[in-house]
C-alpha cells in the first residue's frame, strides 16, 4: 500500500492512474483510530492485489508537513485532531484536465460509521465490482 508523501505523489499515484482509488486520510498514526484505518487498509489492499492494477489502496498522513496543504486545503479535511477519512476515487481520468477540483467521495460520515466498518463495506463492495478484472477462480467478494 503506497504512503503518500507529497501532494505531486498524491497527484500521480491517485489522480493520474486510470485505477480506481481508496485513499485513507490519517491524523497521524498514533491515534487508535488512524491505526485501526490503517491495519484494516493494508488488509484491503492485500485483498484487492490480484485484480490486475484496477484497484488501489493508499494512505495519506496528513501530520506530514509535505501533504498538510493536500489534506487541510484541496481536499477540505478538518483541521487536526480528526478521525480517519476514507474517500474513493473514481477509475479512469481524475486529473485536473478531466475532473477541476475532484476530491472524491467521501466513504462515511467521520464520527458516525466506524472507519474499519467503512472499509469493510468497502473492500465487499471493491470486490464485487471489480470481479471482472479477478484472476479465474480467484479473488470474489465474500471469499475468505
Amino acid at each position: 500500500m503506497p504512503r503518500i508523501t507529497s501532494a505531486a505523489m498524491f497527484d500521480e499515484t491517485v489522480l493520474g492512474s486510470e485505477a480506481l482509488a481508496l485513499a485513507v486520510f490519517s491524523d497521524g498514526l498514533h491515534c487508535s483510530p488512524c491505526r485501526t484505518a490503517v491495519t484494516n487498509a493494508l488488509r484491503l489492499s492485500t485483498s484487492l492485489a490480484g485484480l490486475g492494477g484496477a484497484a488501489q489502496v493508499v494512505l495519506v498522513d496528513c501530520e506530514a508537513a509535505e501533504v498538510r496543504a493536500l489534506c487541510y486545503e484541496r481536499i477540505g479535511l478538518p483541521r487536526p485532531p480528526h478521525l480517519p477519512q476514507l474517500r474513493l476515487f473514481r477509475r479512469g481520468r481524475k486529473d485536473a484536465a478531466a475532473a477541476p477540483g475532484y476530491t472524491g467521495a467521501l466513504l462515511a460520515l467521520p464520527g458516525e460509521t466506524p472507519p474499519h466498518v467503512a472499509l469493510q463495506i468497502a473492500e465487499t463492495v471493491l470486490l464485487a465490482a471489480l470481479a471482472e478484472h479477478a484472476p479465474a477462480g480467484g479473488v470474489a467478494a465474500g471469499e475468505r
